[in-house]
């Protein structure tokens, strides 16, 4: 599956590029950025039994309170692009 380009837009307007990473993947390595803290993040996901960076349940809760801390989500897709906010 190739890899399509995707960003994060931080509340002050700061683009955040990903640089071929996935949005969950940013967020933990840069959790301080997004507002997250790195034990919060492994507790979610031992909490739904998947592991760190999984595509599941615990980076749909992750990802949901960073965007309502006014992040913007971007990501291209094969015929289009996804925003959300």
């Amino acid at each position: 599956m190739p890899m399509y380009q995707g960003y994060w837009i931080d509340p002050e307007g700061n683009i955040i590029d990903l640089g071929g990473m996935s949005h969950i993947q940013k967020v933990i390595e840069h959790h301080e950025r997004f507002g997250e803290n790195l034990w919060h993040i492994k507790e979610r996901y031992a909490f739904h039994g998947e592991p760190l960076g999984f595509e599941g349940h615990a980076r749909e809760e992750i990802l949901f309170n960073v965007i309502e801390r006014g992040f913007i989500r971007i990501r291209e897709n094969r015929n289009y692009w996804s925003i959300q906010l």
